[in-house]
């Protein structure tokens, strides 16, 4: 491939970016020519320029001008919102040669599309050809800041999720003491399905809401409308949103009298060397769990962790063995709740040599070396076999445990050993050898886990498999130890 230097050339972005943006991404449509032969891509380098003019209010097309393109060059425009990829929202190829080409996006209106936030970017890349391999030019990110002054510094709300099936839900939000409500200030409340669509309104539900704002904290009420998943909670002043004040309220179950945080690590041991992070999440009294890994707060105690990586209850075990023996103290906070979990550094032997889990039939809960742990599909009894799901109880042996979708076979790694189950086959493998169980494993509906036998969980590596039973006679627990 010919290689260049890439020119970076400077952009800017002049005047409020006030207007929506709604941009219909175009099927790349490429001319039968080639493109740019290789031998002329530097003389066309020192040629192509981008221009981005100024934006105002309410533009409709907006033009981004391009010198120097040739028969076969495609370019493509990309826009990045705060925190997340850059996505490409049009694309074009040349059919002819041209000096000066007007590259055109479209911006919608106030309330029509998405609006720009601040702080997002775009940016423009000019290909030598379809292959999209050469770039003639590598446009710096042209950074959208809104011209809003009187900026709230902080935006919270209480609680931080609603209530299914449960109407007239209040919702305290709540700007930092500076804060002044002026004039065209508003909170945008927004629903969404779980795979993040707007919802739109209609006759039976109010999807989307505006509310002025007056004052440095309000009550919102909300009726969460039937298929959303959660809401979002905007500050814009005259129409423009500030992005790093947005608020995501979920929809679930009721946590208002939550019985337990739960700090879940899987186990009580760790490596020298490792990354480890846990699960953060509150349960209430019908069992159900709010994953509050993202508002809760953490403090670390143990001279074994490395100060880098501390986030989210998750942290790096230092890798020298002088730290062998050594305990490690987390101390998760949320609200006036509190738990810590202590860990202990040892070697792969040492954490492998005491494991023992304990499963209780219909039951989340789940024991590894007497500390509890909540799994999603309980040990079960079917056709007179129990079966344990599979992956919660390898992992708390230290197995790696994978899925493949296309052949539907469990691969589990546990030191040298690797064992390979077929879903809905007796035979499996352990490190290439073929073997068979008596029962197939199955996938649990609902909770979508590989259930397997107890028996054929434990004995490929190394663990047997013990029951206790009730009085009448059935299996009231699995052991598993090595």
């Amino acid at each position: 491939m010919h290689s260049m230097k890439k020119r970076i050339v400077s952009l800017t972005m002049v005047g409020a970016l006030a207007a929506g943006f709604a941009v219909t991404p175009v099927q790349p449509v490429f001319a039968d020519d080639p493109g740019t032969p290789a031998g002329n891509q530097e003389e066309q380098e020192s040629q192509v320029n981008v221009q981005f003019p100024g934006l105002k209010a309410d533009t409709g097309a907006y033009s981004i001008f391009i010198s120097g393109l040739k028969k076969g060059n495609v370019v493509r425009a990309y826009l990045q919102h705060p925190g997340g990829e850059a996505k490409m929202i049009k694309e074009e190829a040349m059919t002819e040669d041209e000096s000066l080409h007007d590259f055109q996006l479209t911006f919608g209106k106030n309330g029509d599309g998405d609006p720009l936030l601040s702080g997002d970017q775009l940016s423009v890349k000019v290909f030598a050809d379809k292959d999209l391999e050469s770039e003639l030019t590598t446009s710096e990110q042209a950074t959208y800041v809104d011209n809003i002054k009187n900026r709230p510094a902080k935006m919270t709300t209480d609680p931080a999720s609603l209530v299914r099936d449960k109407e007239k839900q209040t919702v305290a939000v709540h700007f930092d003491k500076d804060y002044e409500a002026q004039e065209g200030d508003e909170l945008k409340l927004t629903a969404y399905t779980k795979d993040g669509y707007k919802l739109e309104d209609n006759a039976d539900n109010k999807a989307s809401s505006k509310v002025s704002l007056s004052k440095h904290s309000m009550d919102l009420t909300i009726t969460p409308v039937k298929g959303a998943a959660y809401y979002t909670v905007e500050f814009a002043s005259k129409g423009t949103v500030v992005a790093d004040l947005t608020q995501k309220l979920t929809i679930g179950a009721d946590f208002s009298e939550a019985t337990e945080l739960v700090l879940d690590y899987g186990k009580t041991t760790v490596k020298p060397g490792e990354k480890v992070t846990p699960k953060v999440y509150l349960k209430n009294k019908d069992g159900d769990t709010l994953d509050v890994s993202d508002r809760a707060t953490f403090s670390y105690d143990g001279d074994a962790i490395e100060e880098k990586g501390r986030e989210k209850g998750g942290f790096t075990v230092k890798a020298d063995k002088k730290y062998i023996g050594e305990t490690i103290r987390v101390t998760a906070v949320d609200g006036t709740r509190a738990v810590t979990r202590t860990l202990t550094v040892k070697e792969d032997e040492q954490a492998a040599s005491k494991t023992s889990i304990v499963l209780t039939i219909n039951s989340k809960d789940m024991l590894v070396n007497e500390e509890k742990v909540i799994i999603d599909a309980p040990a079960v009894i079917k056709n007179s076999r129990t079966f344990v799901p599979l992956r919660a109880v390898t992992e708390a042996f230290g197995a790696k445990v994978s899925f493949d979708d296309a052949t539907r076979v469990v691969t589990i790694e546990l030191g040298k050993d690797v064992v390979k189950m077929p879903i809905g086959s007796k035979v499996y493998t352990v490190n290439g050898k073929s073997m068979t169980m008596d029962v197939a494993p199955y996938i649990q509906p609902g909770a979508n886990r590989t259930m397997i036998p107890a028996r054929f969980a434990a004995e490929p590596f190394g663990f047997t498999a013990d029951f206790t039973k009730n009085t009448d006679g059935t299996v009231a627990n699995v052991m598993f130890k090595n």
